[in-house]
């Protein structure tokens, strides 16, 4: 698989086919956050191999890569509202 990604979004997957399982971050703990999130985020090459590893890890979905590269986005714009002040991450956010 091939992915480039970069601060305006994903440009570049590999097969066209791609998809990826996500955690909804409210599941997520933070002060455990690769074992809680991040152990659950995986590239697949097809959308039905992702639904077939969702249907077996509760509380896992489905997304495009693009979509899984905005949430993410949107994940690490709160953490860094929550770290560097809000005026600072509506900065970060707003250059995109």
């Amino acid at each position: 698989m091939t992915l480039r990604a970069g601060p305006d979004g994903v440009s570049e997957v590999q097969p066209g086919t791609a998809a990826m399982s996500m955690m909804p971050p409210d599941v997520a703990s933070f002060e455990d956050i690769i074992t809680t999130l991040c152990h659950y985020i995986w590239l697949f090459e097809t959308r039905e191999a992702a639904e077939y590893w969702t249907a077996e890890n509760p509380d896992t979905f489905v997304v495009s890569v693009a979509e899984g590269f905005e949430i993410a986005r949107r994940m690490t714009d709160t953490v860094f509202a929550e770290v560097l002040g809000a005026d600072r991450a509506h900065a970060i956010g707003s250059n995109r």
